[in-house]
Parts: C-alpha cells; sequence; structure tokens
C-alpha cells in the first residue's frame, strides 16, 4: 500500500512559483507527441512483455478474467460470484486492459503524476517492481507479477518520495502533473527522501536505508536538484 505522499507534495508545490514555462524486457518507451520532453512507458500496449507474463499468472486465470478477441485485443470478463480483484496480477492486468481499450491519451487522469520512463528504470533498480500506470490508477508490481505487500515501509516511503519529487521537477517544469517534460535526478530523489525526516511518522532509520541504497545503486548524477 502506497503512504500518502500529498500533502508533502502540496505543501511543497504551495511555495513554489509555477515558471513560466533486471529482469524481463521493459515496454517500448512512447514519447510525450510534444515534440521534446520526456518519455513514457505505454502500459496500454498489449503486445508488452510484463503484460503477456500476467495473462499467464495463475490467480488471472483462475478467474477467468480475460478474453482474447479475434481482432488481437482483451476485453474483461465479469467476475463469477465469490471471486474478486484480489492479487496484484489480477489488478494490473484490469487496469492495463482498460487502459488498452480506453480513448484517453493519459494513464492517470486530471493532472496526476505520470512517470517518466528514466524515472520508472531508477524505481526499479531500487525496488525491483514496476509502476504500472493504467486504467486512471498505478500499482507496484515485478516482473514475475507480485506485488511488494503489506507493510513494506522502505519501499512504501521510496514510492511516496518519488511522488514528492515528480511533482515538484513538473511544477518547475511549469505545469501540474500529466506527461513529464524532464527526469527526476538522483539529487532530487535523495532531497526528497532526506525531506522526510521532516515529519514525525517518518522512520529515520528507514530514511537513511534508503539513502545508502539510492547512494549505492544510483550513486551521483551531479545536476542541482530542483526541490527547494
Amino acid at each position: 500500500m502506497k503512504l500518502d505522499a500529498g500533502n508533502q507534495v502540496a505543501s511543497t508545490m504551495a511555495t513554489k512559483a509555477l515558471p513560466a514555462k533486471g529482469g524481463q524486457q521493459s515496454p517500448s518507451p512512447q514519447p510525450n507527441g510534444d515534440g521534446g520532453g520526456a518519455s513514457t512507458i505505454n502500459w496500454g500496449d498489449r503486445s508488452n512483455s510484463l503484460f503477456q507474463t500476467l495473462l499467464k499468472d495463475p490467480s488471472v486465470q483462475a478467474i477467468n478474467e480475460v478474453t482474447e478477441n479475434a481482432d488481437g485485443t482483451y476485453s474483461l470478463n465479469a467476475l463469477s460470484k465469490g471471486n474478486a480483484y484480489s492479487t496484484a496480477a489480477q489488478i494490473a492486468v484490469k487496469m492495463m486492459v482498460n487502459q488498452q481499450n480506453s480513448s484517453a491519451d493519459q494513464p492517470i487522469p486530471n493532472g496526476g503524476i505520470v512517470y517518466s520512463t528514466k524515472d520508472e528504470e531508477k524505481f526499479k533498480a531500487l525496488t525491483g517492481y514496476n509502476i504500472v500506470q493504467a486504467g486512471g490508477g498505478d500499482i507496484l508490481i515485478d516482473d514475475n507479477g507480485k506485488g511488494p505487500g503489506q507493510n513494506n515501509d522502505v519501499i512504501d516511503t521510496l514510492w511516496s518520495a518519488f511522488s514528492i519529487a515528480r511533482g515538484v521537477q513538473d511544477i518547475d517544469d511549469g505545469h501540474l502533473g500529466g506527461v513529464p517534460d524532464s527526469d527526476v535526478t538522483v539529487t532530487d530523489l535523495k532531497r526528497a527522501v532526506s525531506d522526510m525526516l521532516k515529519p514525525d511518522f517518518y522512520n529515520k532509520t528507514i530514511v537513511d536505508r534508503l539513502l545508502k541504497r539510492i547512494q549505492d545503486t544510483l550513486g551521483d548524477d551531479g545536476q542541482g536538484s530542483k526541490l527547494p
């Protein structure tokens, strides 16, 4: 379960005025379509390797969740009585099929945070999990269809840090959410994690472990932080 970093993002944004302006192969990055900016992963691509893996997941097959249509598209079947979307694989498949069949050009509506391809690569390098953004929501899942489970404070805290850093980066780029124009830097991520020591509910031991993991895995990018 993701920690709610919304208040921290909102607080940081409120103090900053808008400027004028390891595993299976990941899905192909998709350009913004605006002539520049950062690429994003198209989780609505039905040919991507993670989606194809999830279709074979026993929990997905057990509830007969998906039908492949004659034209190669996919649709969700109505759940039989007593069944529910309960596993990470089932939830992710539902989100991805909904995205495939959606006319929306954004995976997250209403100006929500969208991670760039490089943001996702950093997160996966640190945790082993993909941030699947599709069908109006997001979920953490690894290449084998497994989620991090409950009470994983390290991953929850890191995901919150990415949300904070991404939100502030978007403000710096001149917009609220939506497709990003640039990538979160390692410096930004370290600063976001460090700032989590300020609220009382963040555990200093976890924060220190995350900073060490970021340094050991990603090193330094040599770029100044965009966080205030």
